[in-house]
């Protein structure tokens, strides 16, 4: 791994990639993260077959006309047509922060976000807090939680007997890679920790978060070129986090050692399954939607898996591997996600299919806020950025904190929207069965 050394340096380490490039790439893991979870929308929860039901066995998603329709369900029937979900919410998040705080890096800010988001959602875009995870919710609701979140996290990470290890760290993380290009790998290994552990204590959250922003800055620096050398990557993140784990988290509050043990032969069996074998094959390979689906390893797993197939020209381009994945089903949109930003990543933001690029909700305001970003990290040098006067970064986002009314009258029209859209799917239904004349009932009988 070229740059191990680095881990112990001061000095900003540089890329050999041209800006241009570098800008692209860094476009393509947000643009990427954000596509790869308005996919996976179309299938999350759903079993690999019943996603084939629903949308054929080899579909053509698209987000520009025509638009591909959601399935209709009383999950899908919550969200915006062409639009992510909560684990690219969370994602920006830790962007408006960073952005906030002109380039600082403030875990407790992070988490306040996330405070408000449960209550009120993305303030800046207006949108609902829709899709929150079990983990997330237990602990950012606890009482102590803005006093400290890690604290919290890991006290309900306990409750759980030590074993609870959801995905929902990893799915946001994906950002910190381009925010520390010019920081030490030991630095942006930290601030990957440090984001995950304000919900998700976990060595295995931990680990799956360190790797995913450790192959993500190699691809960013022009070191990670080469399919055969992605394991490398992962293997220095295990090292990295387990001696970070060992040290600072599984101990509980008397110093003694909790009873959890890493086990690197787990790890492996999720991040090395052989790139030309599809998932979901019960003989081979790893299964995602079984009711283990939202375990992080699967995710970080399938995200490699797609990368790998890429690299080695298994899958021709990004929306050829992501729709395989995400026709899988099980958690679809936080395995697109973290998939949609390493192949993002790999491939950058132009060589996504201009159907899905160029369809996405907000695409335009995202991409702002990544040019602020790249500003603020040093990556785009002839332009300035003032986070401070960006109301988009602020706490309300710019358009003022929701008081109860308010989110009650918000809730009452979403209840009243998914009734509506199921109940005009299912007139639809009823009506494609009905002869809808005499002439037709007179072919039926012939």
């Amino acid at each position: 791994m070229a740059e191990q050394s680095a881990s112990t340096s001061t000095a900003p380490a540089a890329t050999g990639l041209p800006q241009d490039v570098l800008v692209d790439k860094i476009q393509g893991i947000a643009i990427g993260n954000a596509l790869g979870d308005t996919i996976g929308l179309y299938t999350e929860f759903l079993k690999g077959e019943q996603a084939e039901v629903a949308y054929s066995k080899k579909p053509n998603f698209r987000l520009t006309d025509p638009v591909t329709p959601l399935y209709v369900d009383r999950h899908r029937a919550r969200f915006e047509e062409r639009a992510w979900t909560d684990d690219t919410d969370q994602m920006l998040l830790i962007l408006l922060s960073y952005l906030h705080n002109n380039g600082e890096f403030i875990q407790k800010d992070f988490a306040s976000r996330l405070h408000t988001w449960i209550a009120m959602g993305l303030r800046a875009l207006d949108r609902l807090p829709l899709g929150i995870g079990n983990t997330v919710g237990m602990v950012v609701t606890h009482p102590d939680f803005l006093e400290d979140p890690a604290a919290v996290s890991k006290k309900r990470w306990k409750l759980t007997q030590c074993v609870n290890a959801a995905n929902g760290a990893v799915m946001r993380t994906s950002i910190i890679a381009p925010m520390f290009i010019n920081k030490t790998l030991e630095e942006t290994y930290q601030a990957a920790i440090d984001i995950a552990i304000v919900t998700h204590a976990d060595p295995r959250c931990l680990v799956s978060c360190t790797a995913t922003v450790g192959i993500l800055r190699g691809l960013l620096k022009g070191e990670l070129t080469k399919e055969d050398q992605i394991d490398e990557y992962l293997q220095h993140a295990w090292d990295w986090t387990v001696k970070y784990a060992e040290e600072n988290v599984l101990k509980d509050e008397d110093g003694e050692r909790l009873d959890y043990r890493c086990d690197p032969k787990e790890y492996w069996s999720y991040c090395k399954v052989d790139p030309k074998i599809l998932y979901n094959d019960y003989n081979k390979g790893m299964i995602v939607d079984d009711r283990r689906m939202g375990y992080t390893y699967i995710a970080l797993g399938t995200a490699v898996w797609c990368l790998r197939r890429v690299m080695l020209g298994i899958d021709k381009d990004f929306k050829s591997v992501i729709t395989k994945l995400v026709m899988m089903g099980g958690d679809a949109d936080t395995n697109g996600a973290v998939a949609g930003a390493l192949v993002g990543g790999y491939t950058g933001y132009k060589e996504i299919a201009p159907e899905w690029r160029d369809g996405l909700r907000y695409s335009d305001w995202l991409l702002q806020k990544v040019e602020g970003m790249c500003i603020l990290a040093g990556v785009i040098t002839d332009k300035t950025y003032d986070g401070k006067e960006d109301k988009d970064t602020a706490l309300d986002g710019g358009r003022g904190f929701l008081n109860e009314d308010q989110i009650r009258v918000r809730e009452r029209a979403l209840m009243k929207q998914i009734l509506e859209r199921i109940d005009a799917h299912q007139k639809a239904k009823a009506k494609e069965r009905k002869p809808q004349n005499l002439w037709g009932l007179l072919r039926l009988n012939d």
